[in-house]
């Protein structure tokens, strides 16, 4: 399974992160410093055509960065 997307928007002062792939698919997320970022992990999934990295700079998120990693990284 590939990711498609990668879509970033506003909600009532929250930017909302949203990824996108032809089906829903298992995840963990956690933080890590060093630096500061929020990691998700999808199952599974390969990143697809989507841009390594999306800026946003809106004051709470900088970069969008979508990577494979294989597993024991």
């Amino acid at each position: 399974m590939e990711l498609s997307e990668v879509r970033v928007s506003q909600d009532a002062g929250t930017t909302v992160v949203g990824l996108y792939g032809p089906a829903a698919a298992a995840f963990e997320d956690f933080r890590q410093e060093q630096p500061a970022r929020i990691v998700v992990d999808l199952e599974g999934v390969a990143p697809g055509a989507v841009a390594a990295t999306t800026a946003v700079y809106d004051g709470t998120v900088e970069e969008i960065s979508v990577a494979a990693v294989e597993a024991g990284e």
